[in-house]
């Protein structure tokens, strides 16, 4: 009787989880390929808790961004909110296979919007200071 509301309540659906799905597979170096499950889930549960701010980088990317550079700066903005929450390992997935895709166009004919491959690289360094220095740190001993 009331199906109709059900459609008011749904999301809806993001293109940002293909892409980015698609760019961390493209990289053969990656790990992606061995710890698939867990990034899937790691970058689903990002794309679900920030929806409505990944709906409204979907459009800037629409407006602003060929088609080809929307994939990228979408995987850009989901690795920076696996940075911001923590999650190291996905945003360093994410970085490096952005940057090897940037790579691959570049020996090809296209290119990458050389703003979208800075912000990668400055990101993905972030990231890995971040890693060597939760590294480094000495064990906490309890009280």
């Amino acid at each position: 009787m009331f199906a109709w509301l059900s459609g008011l309540f749904e999301k809806e659906q993001l293109q940002s989880f293909v892409w980015v799905r698609d760019i961390m597979a493209s990289n053969p170096k990656g790990s992606y390929a061995k710890y698939k499950k867990y990034y899937d889930r790691h970058v689903d549960r990002i794309l679900k808790g920030y929806h409505k701010d990944f709906l409204r980088f979907e459009k800037f990317a629409a407006r602003n961004y060929k088609y080809s550079d929307q994939s990228i700066f979408m995987a850009i903005k989901v690795a920076n909110y696996a940075y911001q929450l923590g999650q190291l390992k996905v945003a360093a997935c994410i970085t490096a296979a952005v940057i090897s895709a940037c790579n691959r166009a570049k020996k090809g004919e296209s290119q990458v919007h050389p703003k979208l491959y800075r912000a990668t690289v400055v990101l993905h360094k972030k990231v890995l200071e971040t890693g060597k220095a939760k590294k480094a740190e000495p064990p906490k001993e309890p009280a």
